[in-house]
């Protein structure tokens, strides 16, 4: 009896464990999938500073020096266009931040969570920055060393 007693035991500690490992592992993929974690799905040239500074007509080197390197890149030589994509989606998460040039000068700029659009920067449609600034502010990070960057300015002896 004691035996039995002593398996049961045993088998309710290795089901406790388990569950809460696989609760544990649960909640860190909702986490993180919803955007609270960036993991790499964003490249690291993305932020506020450098979306901002983005003109039409830049050429791809332009955008490679202030984005840095795209996760992807898109030919389509019947159309003479190609384009750079700077978001991985991940399982939960959908972000596209892709960048549309033609004859090597960017005409697009187009950033979408699911299928609906929060950026857009089009040579045809929108001349000026169309942008939901509720998603915008949720998904594209500051700039790194923004507030110093502030600081400084404000301080700054120099007029």
């Amino acid at each position: 009896m004691v035996l039995i007693k002593e398996i049961i035991i045993y088998f309710m500690k290795v089901i406790l464990t388990l569950f809460t490992l696989f609760l544990i592992t649960f909640i860190f993929v909702i986490v993180s999938d919803n955007g609270f974690f960036s993991l790499g799905r964003l490249a690291k040239g993305i932020n506020k500073t450098s979306v901002s500074s983005i003109q039409l007509g830049m050429t791809k080197c332009d955008i490679i020096k202030i984005l840095g390197i795209p996760f992807s890149e898109s030919i389509y030589p019947k159309y003479n266009m190609d384009g750079f994509s700077y978001s991985k989606n991940g399982m939960l998460w959908g972000v596209d931040i892709y960048l549309s040039f033609e004859n090597g000068k960017l005409i697009r700029v187009f950033m979408e969570e699911g299928d609906v659009p929060f950026y857009m920067y089009d040579n045809k449609k929108y001349l000026t920055k169309k942008i939901n600034y509720n998603t915008y502010n949720r998904i594209i990070p500051d700039a790194p060393n923004l507030e110093k960057k502030r600081y400084d300015e404000i301080h700054s002896t120099t007029p």
